[in-house]
């Protein structure tokens, strides 16, 4: 793996975690702007389930991220893809990103996997702050 590759990947591990806490947190969901598919309402706030245990839940059913580093093999790195792309589109949804689980599949390289789920997860984030709904 080359080291923009890997240099990437460790770019996107803080932007997962920066999902998580938006994500996870009731408080998110306050702000009828963030779009979400569980709402209790459209245009409401609130959820029809509790969002920290959704992600708990979701967090536990994955297991520990596949953590990038100068030691990354191809398929940890795929691995840590796959991972990020069913943390931010769980099962059941929380309807709060894009979905990207299809087209991870799809993608050819892990450069291809990489970009697609760093702009996925900043676009989810943006919805989840509320700067920019989906």
């Amino acid at each position: 793996m080359t080291d923009q590759i890997i240099e990437k990947a460790q770019r996107i591990v803080p932007m997962l975690q920066q999902w998580i806490e938006l994500a996870s947190s009731s408080n998110t969901y306050d702000n009828i702007d963030v779009v979400a598919s569980a709402r209790i309402k459209k245009g409401e706030a609130g959820l029809l389930t509790d969002p920290q245990k959704h992600i708990s839940s979701v967090l536990k059913d994955l297991g520990q991220m596949p953590e990038p580093s100068p030691d990354s093999t191809s398929r940890s790195l795929h691995e840590f893809c796959f991972w990020g792309a069913a943390l931010i589109n769980p099962l059941p949804p929380l309807g709060v990103s894009l979905e990207v689980r299809g087209r991870m599949l799809e993608a050819t390289s892990i450069e291809k996997r990489l970009d697609l789920l760093e702009r996925t997860v900043s676009r989810s984030i943006q919805n989840l702050d509320g700067t920019r709904p989906l």
